[in-house]
């Protein structure tokens, strides 16, 4: 095998691997949050895209939720954040969570879950392309 297609090979197997094992985990935290609610939020988090990097900050706002389930206050910080966008504090936001466990919960982004879902997905065919290209190439 050539150092070329050794590369597609490794970066497919990658590439492969990883969208395929981040998916498993979401998938199945996700078909847990049956239940609905309306969530506040809280606070505003930045989390640094590269902490102690030099140059300009970069990162995400992601919202802190806080709502009630159980009798008992639950309280969470999206996975999901923004650059561009700061969630405001206070605003009501739309949450799914796991009614056996409320601390499995996260806002319920509709449609734009799809669309994070679909990136995953073309992650790991982009995988599976690069496995075919390196056996197209070693030939």
């Amino acid at each position: 095998m050539e150092n070329g297609t050794l590369a597609l090979f490794a970066f497919g197997v990658a590439f492969t691997t990883i969208a395929t094992w981040q998916m498993q985990g979401q998938i199945a935290a996700v078909r847990r949050r049956t239940a609905t609610s309306r969530g506040k939020v809280v606070a505003v988090e930045f989390v640094d895209s590269h902490p102690g990097a030099d140059g300009p900050c970069v990162g995400t706002y992601r919202a802190v939720v806080s709502f009630e389930a159980g009798g008992r206050a639950h309280r969470f910080r999206s996975v999901y954040g923004s650059s561009m966008h700061r969630p405001r504090v206070g605003s009501a936001v739309a949450i799914r969570f796991d009614p056996r466990d409320p601390d499995n919960a996260e806002v319920d982004r509709g449609q734009s879950a799809a669309m994070g879902r679909a990136v995953q997905v073309l992650f790991a065919l982009s995988g599976v392309a690069l496995l075919i290209a390196a056996s197209v190439f070693d030939n």
